[in-house]
């Protein structure tokens, strides 16, 4: 499997001489700052023409982390962190590298609350008992799937067992 392009984007500037001050990216051409563009997410990127002649996004944080940690950066499991959930803050002391989580217990609280709130209003709420009644009038699991729109027999094997393990009966 090949790796990421953004990953063969990141050493390409390295290669080339760019460089990060300050959360600055320094031309190797001109020795001056590029003008940095902000994408609808808040992160800040330059674009880059690169070697196989397509232009390409850069994100600065990213840059800032290659420069910090090296290839280390690019370890499976491992994510580039705001440390304080500023997107806009590129300095070395304000990137990481962490897990997911880590890198999602940097947003602020309220942010989280309303992610999650927002996320569990796609949890479909199944009725266990109704279920239940159904499974012990002999309904496969098939039809409970259909009939209950469960989309996962892990799902639905889940909820018999919970329930069984309850003393639901």
């Amino acid at each position: 499997m090949s790796e990421p392009i953004s990953h063969s984007l990141i050493r390409e500037l390295f290669e080339k001489g760019y460089t990060v001050i300050d959360g600055k990216v320094i031309s190797p051409l001109t020795n001056k700052e590029l003008t940095l563009q902000k994408k609808k997410d808040g992160y800040l990127f330059i674009n880059h023409r690169s070697r196989d002649g397509m232009t390409r996004s850069a994100m600065i944080h990213r840059l800032v982390a290659y420069k910090k940690y090296g290839e280390e950066m690019f370890k499976e499991g491992l994510e580039v962190r705001h440390l304080d959930n500023n997107q806009l803050n590129n300095l070395e002391n304000n990137i990481a590298l962490g897990t997911r989580y880590e890198n999602s217990m940097d947003r602020v609280e309220e942010d989280r609350k309303r992610s999650a709130i927002y996320a569990s209003s796609f949890i479909k709420v199944h009725d266990h008992k109704a279920i239940i009644k159904r499974r012990k009038q002999g309904a496969s699991y098939k039809e409970l799937m259909e009939e209950f729109d469960i989309s996962s027999k892990g799902t639905l094997s889940f909820i018999i067992n919970k329930a069984l393990a309850c003393g639901e009966n």
